[in-house]
């Protein structure tokens, strides 16, 4: 039997996640030593690491005791900002690890049901290592030994991890994190009225129909919730550590059946599709008591539809795509369902503005700077697909432009997740903030004919429409619904918008004059993101089925306009009592960079059998990363040994190698 392969395995592990730079060599790093975490963090994000680490030990006193364990030791957060997308990871291995990239989740996105961003992503990733990081029993006694190897809650499928994860991500709260999300009750709902609802043996492995990566959060964070509100948090507890402490990590049912009333999981998963199922049904049902909208369908795409735009002219609908089968990018509709084709592929991120029926303005993100990925403003010809880029590592999102061609306002990323409102000339010259007010959220700015801008304001826990003009802003509505995208008629009397009031995305005009609020629609899945035509006559949206999103329209009729549904009053964040700042120091590797396990090694030589040991570690931010063997030939008498270190701390990576064989 040769075990070298087992090592070569363990250091490609280590080595892997050096393959590429994983942080600018550029940053300059400091530690906030927290009680029960370390939070490392470059330049710039200090404010936001300081709340982090408030976070994390808000996170710790709220579901250690909820999940029935606390790890050992410290947990290590590293909070990087060199990426325009909000996303979070975490890992038991080597030693528990978060991290957090510093931008909150754009307005399109599943994560976009938050009170505070910042608070629902610690709780997402403390939660994995809570749940992760759990391990008794044999595992355990191996672990003792040999290091931390061996957790057998990471073989449970993505559905229970990332749905114990998603469960806990809002702390309970049901108006917040994406359980309580009305785009994903919606994406659910819809699975459950077109039976049949997907086996668990579907959704427990890689999901091949819309909604894809999705699933294990969406179905998975339900059927959590589903059991969690049946057996109480402490099955979920119970649950986690036996399978934890489980020699053979495959047959979950085995632990469950003793926490979720001597059920398997196929058991259970059949009366939670039912469940599903019987939930959809009532929502359509309550839908139906009123006129149910029936728009025109321009396309049947689904996947990913984003942001519908008339031409200036009329002639058709432009938007961003990206299908199951296809490349993103951007396409043109025509009012009567003529596909003009992809103009581009283009990863576009945000909005997209049309300057003129040729030219399209939009931000896509790409490489800046060797090491970082941020998104700036192209104009892109929409007959030929060239771009042109105006600016360069600005970091901007969300476009929108003035009916002369000339102005173009936008949101800019500033850095330590804050943002701005911005406003500049397309043909170039100096920026000018329009908004930017401490850690609130901005996202989506239309502009009216006569200057003012509506956008997306998510300040004090709730999402609400705000309008910008001569320096002032005022929200034009103050609910707990979540209320998104804007978009003016061209006259400037009417401001669309969508919103969640009911529990399912419909659109909305807010009368400037009155400040009235009338509904717009009423459909039984959603409908999102409008914008009307050049004319005033004619709404496009996003609307939505099983496969996805895609464009239709709907004539621009006050008279089939509807009282709107109740919205909840806004609710307000309970203040937080003022804390010092936690004292940080310049990042050291030593805490993290010793071996943190080790493994015999035998194999056979040209002289027989030889043995020894093989061990390795790499500090928190991937600066260096070392592997070591040692052996000793049995009978040839000698020893060897095999060395490697990789040094991400520069550019280019420093690697080096040696071996006495």
């Amino acid at each position: 039997m040769n075990a070298r392969p087992l090592c070569a395995a363990a250091a490609l592990a280590l080595a892997s996640s050096a393959t590429a730079q994983p942080y600018d060599p550029a940053f300059r790093w400091r530690t906030i030593e927290a009680p029960h975490f370390r939070i490392h963090h470059h330049q710039g994000e200090e404010v936001l690491a300081q709340e982090v680490a408030r976070e994390a030990e808000r996170a710790w006193g709220l579901l250690t005791p909820k999940l029935g364990y606390a790890p050992p030791g410290r947990t290590e957060i590293v909070l990087s900002d060199d990426v325009d997308d909000a996303n979070g990871s975490a890992t038991p291995l080597p030693y528990n690890t978060i991290r957090l990239f510093a931008v909150p989740p754009v307005s399109s996105s599943v994560l976009q049901n938050y009170r505070d961003w910042v608070r629902e992503v610690v709780q997402h990733e403390f939660t994995h290592i809570l749940h992760l990081d759990r391990v008794g029993g044999i595992p355990a006694a191996f672990n003792t030994v040999f290091g931390k190897l061996w957790v057998p809650n990471g073989f449970l499928p993505l559905i229970f991890i990332e749905g114990l994860a998603v469960t806990n991500e809002a702390e309970g709260d049901p108006r917040a994190g994406r359980n309580g999300s009305a785009l994903f009750d919606m994406y659910a709902r819809a699975i459950a009225l077109e039976e049949p609802f997907p086996r668990l043996d579907q959704a427990a492995n890689p999901y091949l129909d819309w909604p894809v990566g999705n699933i294990p959060y969406l179905l998975g964070g339900r059927f959590v919730g589903f059991l969690q509100a049946r057996y109480g948090p402490a099955s979920l507890a119970g649950f986690s550590g036996d399978q934890g402490s489980a020699v053979w990590p495959w047959a979950p049912s085995w632990a469950g059946a003793r926490w979720f009333g001597g059920k398997d999981f196929p058991e259970l998963w059949a009366e939670y599709a039912a469940a599903e199922r019987a939930y959809a049904l009532g929502r359509q049902a309550w839908v139906r008591t009123r006129p149910v909208t029936t728009p025109v369908r321009l396309t049947s795409r689904g996947g990913i539809v984003e942001t519908p735009r008339f031409s200036p002219d009329g002639r058709f609908v432009a938007y961003q795509s990206l299908t199951l089968d296809e490349k993103p990018g951007l396409r043109r509709v025509t009012l009567d369902g003529k596909d003009l084709g992809q103009v581009t592929v283009v990863d576009a991120n945000g909005t997209l503005a049309l300057r003129s029926p040729r030219e399209a303005l939009v931000a896509i993100g790409e490489v800046y700077d060797e090491f970082r990925v941020y998104d700036d403003l192209w104009l892109v010809d929409l007959e030929s697909g060239s771009r042109r880029r105006l600016t360069r590592g600005a970091r901007t999102s969300d476009p929108d432009v003035s009916a002369d061609g000339r102005t173009a306002v936008y949101v800019r990323h500033t850095g330590g997740g804050t943002m701005a409102l911005v406003r500049r000339a397309i043909d170039g010259g100096p920026e000018e903030v329009l908004y930017a007010h401490g850690g609130a959220q901005v996202f989506m700015p239309r502009i009216s004919r006569d200057g003012r801008v509506a956008f997306e304001l998510h300040e004090g826990g709730r999402r609400d429409i705000a309008v910008w003009q001569d320096g002032k802003v005022e929200r034009v509505t103050d609910d707990d619904a979540l209320d998104t995208g804007p978009a003016w008629t061209p006259d400037g009397r009417f401001l669309l918008f969508a919103s969640d009031r009911g529990g399912i995305f419909n659109l909305y005009a807010w009368e400037s004059a009155s400040g009235a609020v009338r509904q717009v629609t009423n459909v039984e899945l959603g409908a999102l993101e409008p914008d009307v035509s050049p004319d005033g006559k004619t709404i496009a949206f996003l609307t939505y089925s099983k496969a996805g999103y895609d464009v239709a329209t709907l004539p621009f009729d006050e008279a089939t306009w509807m009282e709107p549904l109740a919205a909840a009053p806004p609710s307000v964040l309970p203040a937080e009592p003022p804390a010092a700042d936690l004292p940080s120091r310049p990042y050291s590797p030593w805490s993290t960079v010793r071996p943190t396990f080790w493994l015999p090694i035998w194999f056979s030589d040209g002289a027989g059998t030889a043995v020894g040991a093989f061990t390795g570690g790499a500090d928190v931010l991937l600066h260096h990363i070392w592997t070591m063997e040692a052996w000793w030939s049995v009978r040839g008498h000698e020893p060897g040994y095999a060395a490697s270190y990789q040094g991400t701390w520069s550019w280019p990576r420093f690697d080096v190698s040696s071996s006495l064989v």
